[in-house]
């Protein structure tokens, strides 16, 4: 448990939305990385996000992650995000299925991180 917690922040932070390939163009180091998370999410068989809102800002995340995960079924897609609210639930899905439109209600965990890594570790269906 201390290899995986040891990546979760222990406070919220905010990554910016990058909305065009010239933000990225600017930011070689950002380029790359892009370059190496679509290669890696394009062979992927499953992908988990973790923490991450999908912000509607974020136009470039929102092409990387219909592009590079278009081969995966809904099932295949996981998000585990810290929502205590139902509108903070209703507004994460909205995201998501903006770039996701198949994915089911069942593909949401609201737990939180923290609590998933948990169930994962124990080898639950995190």
């Amino acid at each position: 448990m201390a290899r995986i917690e040891r990546h979760l922040a222990p406070d919220p932070f905010f990554v910016p939305p990058v909305l065009a390939p010239s933000d990225l163009a600017a930011q070689p180091i950002l380029g790359r990385l892009w370059s190496l998370a679509y290669r890696e999410l394009e062979q992927a068989e499953r992908v988990v996000f973790l923490g991450y809102s999908l912000p509607p800002a974020g136009l470039a995340a929102s092409v990387l992650f219909r592009e590079a995960c278009g081969h995966l079924r809904p099932s295949q897609i996981e998000v585990v995000n810290l929502a205590a609210s139902e509108e903070e639930r209703r507004n994460l899905r909205a995201s998501y299925r903006h770039v996701f439109p198949a994915i089911p209600d069942d593909r949401f965990d609201f737990r939180g991180a923290r609590e998933w890594s948990h169930t994962w570790r124990q080898g639950g269906n995190a």
